[in-house]
């Protein structure tokens, strides 16, 4: 492997006539700053000269419900594209950049990701720079390497998957003279169950051509995401490094050695730090025909910004390994409970101020009998084929029905299983019940009435009972029975049946009056009691049980 150009070669002098070359003529070799400055004069024209275009591509969502969701590879995308522009010399209208929220052409499906490869092959010609980079799922079915673009089918990964080596082919193909493929992949995301792809199984080294490899991690790893830096590790440690961190020998210049020395130094320090005991460690692959240094980035240029975080706003969604839909809730202050003229209103609803200082995630629907199966093995629902209730739900599929007939420990179960799941393990994800201040701060979405829908509620805006209305609420049908989840339209932040369809449970002890920490509520309940506290009302309840601050036990 060669890993730096030769400075200096062999110069063989002819000189004709009677003129003899002595010793003291000679030219005296360079001396070492000289080599330096040679060494950056050379990185700098490389860099100066050719063209560069790229390919990033990033994703999030993806349409096969069994694919979860990542939360930052769309993020990611966007920061490198911002930095290879910023810092790398690459012209806006020679960077395609392919993301979840682009247009139908510039979606991240196989087609649009395939297509723009072709095109690279096409525009690039000797001198010139061409990188790929993808944030989103690997995965590795039978020793191949794939990208999982948007619109893969878990179970036809060869047709709808994109192989890695057919990016590497193309790339070798491609007339361009300094190659780079960048793959930042999260490989617990496996459809398949396998960990995924390290730099080491990714094609021929022999057969590079001109091109480097940046994996984001090794066999048997994961390439991590950090909601401490909203972003990749990976990918995050490149925009820091291509932003001047890397650049060890203060010549100017980003090369290909100081960017891998400073990923392998960088990113397993964080992994250790934000994501334990996930460990990640960066693979590079080089061709045995890769000569020299690639001059990648300059140091001097428009600032990368990674001190701000990306914007988050509450309703955005993930979906987790079970096809769980979660909202981000994000902090805030309400007024909890009712005031003293609300109908209906309970003694028990003490109303304080309530400061929720942490932002958080909510399923935007009530657990469903599916998930539940999926995660404990059972279900133990009355309105389902095999439940009491069968005859009420016959020729029904329950399976996006609520699951019911849950008592509260076993509600608990089911969020310490899910958290145990192999695919949210690597996620640190841990499930809970929310707390009665976080279920009724969601289920409020920012509203100080009644309902989230305003001071009426009716039975076609949730599944309540019709015949018992809510003051001048009209009557309306009444199901008596629970339905699919989200039948309903959701509230502002995108919860839906906060309102109706099944009461649920909230983590904290029932008590009479909240607790209080200085000016504000505390958001968690008493450490002790004897019951748990349910929330929302339920198809058979009165529409008054349904309001936003009623609690029961």
């Amino acid at each position: 492997m060669k890993q730096f150009s030769r400075l200096a070669g062999l110069f063989l002098l002819l000189f004709l006539g009677s003129v003899v070359l002595r010793a003291a003529d000679a030219p005296a070799p360079l001396a070492a700053d000289e080599k330096v400055a040679a060494h950056r004069r050379k990185l700098a024209m490389q860099f100066d000269g050719g063209d560069r275009y790229a390919v990033v591509v990033g994703i999030n969502k993806y349409r096969n419900p069994k694919v979860h969701s990542l939360r930052w590879c769309v993020q990611d995308a966007a920061l490198l594209a911002d930095v290879l522009v910023k810092r790398c010399s690459y012209p806006k209208d020679h960077l395609v950049l392919l993301n979840d929220n682009q247009p139908d052409e510039l979606k991240p499906t196989k087609a649009n990701v395939m297509r723009e490869i072709e095109k690279l092959k096409k525009k690039a010609k000797k001198g010139d720079t061409v990188l790929f980079y993808y944030a989103g799922h690997g995965d590795l079915v039978n020793e191949q390497s794939y990208i999982d673009v948007s619109d893969i089918d878990p179970a036809n990964m060869e047709g709808t998957a994109v192989k890695v080596e057919d990016i590497r082919s193309r790339l070798r193909e491609c007339p361009g003279t300094q190659k780079l493929l960048i793959l930042d992949c999260c490989h617990s995301g496996t459809v398949q169950g396998g960990l995924g792809f390290s730099g080491e199984d990714i094609g021929d080294k022999k057969s590079a051509g001109g091109l480097i490899t940046f994996a984001g991690c090794r066999r048997g790893q994961t390439s991590q995401e950090s909601a401490d830096v909203g972003h990749g590790l990976l990918t995050y440690c490149l925009a820091r490094g291509l932003g001047g961190e890397a650049d060890f020998d203060h010549d100017g210049i980003v090369d290909s050695d100081e960017i891998y020395r400073f990923l392998f130094q960088e990113v397993p320090t964080m992994a250790q730090k934000m994501t334990p005991p996930q460990s990640q460690t960066p693979v590079r692959i080089i061709g045995e025909d890769v000569t020299g240094l690639f001059a990648i980035a300059r140091v001097t240029g428009e600032a990368i910004d990674l001190t701000t975080p990306p914007k988050v706003s509450t309703g955005d969604t993930i979906t987790n390994s079970i096809g769980m839909k979660l909202a981000v809730i994000k902090a805030g202050k309400f007024k909890m409970g009712s005031p003293a003229n609300e109908f209906g209103r309970n003694e028990d609803e003490w109303q304080w101020d309530v400061d929720m200082d942490q932002p958080f995630y909510m399923s935007t629907c009530e657990v469903t009998q599916a998930q539940y199966q999926l995660v404990m093995g059972k279900n133990p629902s009355y309105f389902s084929a095999k439940g009491e209730g069968a005859a009420d739900v016959e020729k029904l599929d329950t399976a996006d029905f609520p699951v019911e007939q849950v008592t509260w420990d076993e509600a608990k179960e089911f969020c310490a299983k899910l958290s145990k799941m192999p695919k949210e393990k690597v996620f640190g994800m841990q499930y809970r019940l929310p707390t009665e201040a976080e279920w009724e701060f969601a289920c409020r979405a920012g509203t100080a009435t009644v309902f989230n829908t305003g001071d009426l509620l009716s039975s076609t805006q949730a599944n309540v009972n019709g015949d018992k209305p809510y003051l001048n609420s009209p009557d309306g049908p009444s199901l008596k029975r629970t339905t699919k989840v989200a039948s309903y339209k959701p509230n502002a932040w995108g919860l839906y049946d906060m309102h109706g369809n099944t009461w649920e449970w909230c983590e904290d002890y029932y008590m009479e009056k909240p607790l209080m920490a200085g000016k504000y509520q505390s958001p968690t309940g008493p450490e002790k009691g004897s019951q748990r506290v349910i929330r929302g009302g339920a198809f058979t309840g009165d529409v008054l049980l349904a309001r936003s601050a009623q609690r029961r036990n």
